[in-house]
């Protein structure tokens, strides 16, 4: 049973979406919490309990904001041929512009002469090594991934990306705000963009597309805060300052952690560390950035646990995906049923992860092709918890055997009948107010203005 959580009398300012004095079992994410503290070999409920550095800290970042990305949204906004220096300079570097003003010189600079605490100096000294040099310029192989992986990665995606992030109070209210994913696919195919970018290390290194598409959508923050500000939507006492530095280390550290379990080879051997190196891009406070790993999971799971859920948004989201064409044609039978086989993914990897009960507030289905996704989460998550590093790999085996065999998929009459569905639209699927988050500030036609 969870510690009752104890009185802070802090004498710090605290954004009220975090509760430090709330009892972690009384909090909406406690079956995350109950199985993350399950799995690991040390942790405990204790150490979940913020210490006065840790409430110092969330002060601190709850209610500072990106001043480098602020000041360039700013003046792109002014003077849209800015976001053209920009796009240059991120691809060639600062000596190739012509006389670029002081905040995009300041935003460049971040990315083009990165500290010695960062992963940058490694990787450029042994990148000048010979076998170095012949991995830089080796050909890149494209693989072909299989579609029924494809849709399991992509439903993770979609899962910590979206549907369970706009759980998180200050995120899921400034997607909503924004109306970036009802307005359709952009947001997701620049999300997933974002990753499918950062997953050679060669393009970690400077200019490389890595660093363009973190600094992009680092841009595209700044760029909602503007418009979420301007809506006078943003309670700054319960969420803190509009997509704060907090907000962003709660996320960024999801990240981390999610890429160091699937770290290649690759970014070991040439030393990047690719989860803190994203949020680097991302504008990351040093202070995540420098914490080892085990210190980032505690910090993560210590700030979860006291934070409240969204359930309001999450759903929102998640209906909008669902009512909305997003992100994947569905031009044949195949395409339905694999962008169904991908909502299936999320919707049990949400489950396993996150537990039933936040899959119920946010509204996802209770049965999926025909099958009760409870009782198979719960089935699965005990399996997952035995292997954690394998999790994946588990769900993608049970999974094969309850679903269609992709060989027989387009004569499989499961199949046909999912190409059939028509989902009804609901009260979540409302008109989007008009935004361009990420790169979509980047044109300078006159619909983004």
């Amino acid at each position: 049973m969870a510690k009752q959580a104890r009185k802070t009398n802090t004498q710090y300012r605290l954004p009220t979406q975090f509760k430090p004095d709330r009892p972690i079992s009384e909090g909406p994410w406690k079956a995350y919490i109950d199985s993350s503290i399950a799995r690991h070999p040390t942790l405990t409920m204790d150490d979940l309990e913020p210490t006065p550095a840790d409430l110092e800290l969330i002060s601190k970042l709850a209610f500072s904001r990106d001043e480098l990305a602020d000041n360039l949204a700013t003046l792109i906004f002014e003077d849209r041929c800015v976001a053209q220096q920009l796009e240059k300079g991120l691809a060639e570097g600062i000596a190739s512009l012509d006389n670029p003003p002081k905040a995009l010189v300041d935003f460049l600079d971040y990315y083009e002469n990165m500290p010695d605490w960062t992963y940058m100096p490694e990787l450029k000294k042994r990148m000048a090594t010979k076998t170095g040099q012949k991995f830089l310029h080796a050909k890149r192989r494209t693989k072909v991934k299989h579609p029924f992986v494809q849709a399991a990665e992509d439903g993770g995606r979609l899962t910590a990306g979206f549907f369970v992030g706009a759980y998180y109070p200050a995120v899921g209210q400034s997607i909503v705000i924004t109306g970036s994913v009802a307005k359709g696919s952009n947001r997701v195919i620049q999300t997933f963009k974002f990753f499918d970018d950062t997953s050679d290390v060669r393009d970690f290194m400077p200019h490389g597309l890595a660093v363009q598409a973190g600094a992009k959508v680092r841009l595209g923050h700044a760029f909602a805060r503007k418009q979420i500000e301007k809506s006078g939507k943003w309670d700054k006492d319960y969420y803190g300052e509009i997509i704060s530095n907090f907000d962003n280390m709660i996320f960024a550290s999801g990240i981390v952690l999610g890429v160091d379990a699937i770290q290649s080879p690759a970014f070991k051997k040439y030393g990047v560390d690719p989860g803190k190196a994203m949020v680097y891009f991302l504008g990351a406070p040093k202070e995540l950035i420098q914490l080892d790993h085990a210190d980032i999971y505690r910090f993560f799971l210590m700030c979860v646990s006291h934070l409240d859920g969204s359930p309001d948004t999450a759903s929102q989201v998640y209906q909008s995906f669902r009512n909305n064409e997003h992100y994947r044609a569905e031009e044949t039978i195949e395409d339905k049923f694999y962008k169904e086989l991908t909502y299936f993914f999320a919707n049990l990897m949400t489950r396993i992860v996150w537990g039933n009960e936040i899959a119920s507030q946010i509204t996802m289905e209770k049965t999926s092709f025909g099958i009760p996704m409870a009782p198979l989460a719960t089935y699965l998550s005990k399996q997952v918890n035995k292997k954690p590093s394998e999790g994946t790999k588990i769900i993608i085996q049970y999974t094969r055997k309850l679903l269609p065999t992709v060989k027989k998929v387009s004569s499989n009459k499961l199949v046909k009948r999912v190409s059939k569905i028509r989902l009804v639209k609901r009260k979540y699927a409302k008109p989007a107010d008009p935004y361009s988050g990420s790169f979509g500030m980047f044109s300078t036609s006159e619909k983004n203005k």
